[in-house]
């Protein structure tokens, strides 16, 4: 039963990750290319600092960040012209 909230929070914390790169995809490839480049380095980097021992408030603030990072990469991609940095930029924002 302990592995049900951290495979939750898990997934929820990948799927900021998949709305990214759905809404960088739409600014082309070469930008595509390196935003992903530039969130893989922040999560390689984010992963070596990160410690985890309770699960349950976990899936909580997973659930949180994935319904907000809708919001933020749609209005940051779609309605301001921030170009390529937009994606990651909202990702970081996100993840913080």
């Amino acid at each position: 039963m302990f592995a049900v909230p951290v495979v939750l929070s898990n997934v929820f914390y990948f799927s900021i990750t998949m709305v990214f790169v759905m809404f960088a995809g739409h600014l082309g490839e070469v930008k595509l290319a390196g935003s992903t480049l530039a969130h893989s380095w922040a999560t390689v980097t984010g992963f070596a600092l990160m410690t985890q021992s309770i699960a349950i408030p976990l899936v909580v603030f997973s659930v949180v960040p994935l319904g907000i990072h809708f919001g933020i990469v749609y209005s940051l991609v779609n309605k301001k012209s921030v170009d390529y940095k937009s994606a990651p930029m909202a990702a970081s924002i996100s993840i913080w």
